[in-house]
């Protein structure tokens, strides 16, 4: 049997934090227990220009540019090829 991360002893004895989101910490406030602490994680608050996510259940991609965001259904996704050179020979 797996052992937890912390006791229900261990969570009140802390009592609840205010904690702020990584990615809005001006604008938000939380109140709780940070479970990726007590597992030692460290919180990432990367933000890149551009972001692709994948729900395969779903059928979808979206596409993050920005701050827009875009959903496209997978199904009718045309394949592409490189606009450059020769097309590829076939074996």
């Amino acid at each position: 049997m797996s052992k937890p991360v912390f006791t229900r002893a261990e969570r009140e004895r802390e009592g609840l934090r205010p904690f702020a989101h990584p990615l809005n910490p001006g604008r938000s406030e939380m109140r709780g227990i940070s479970l990726s602490e007590h597992a030692g994680l460290a919180r990432v608050a990367e933000r890149h220009r551009h972001e692709v996510a994948e729900f395969p259940r779903k059928g979808k991609l979206m596409v993050r540019t920005g701050f827009g965001a875009r959903l496209y259904d997978l199904a009718s996704a045309q394949p592409m090829r490189a606009a450059v050179g020769d097309e590829p020979k076939k074996p």
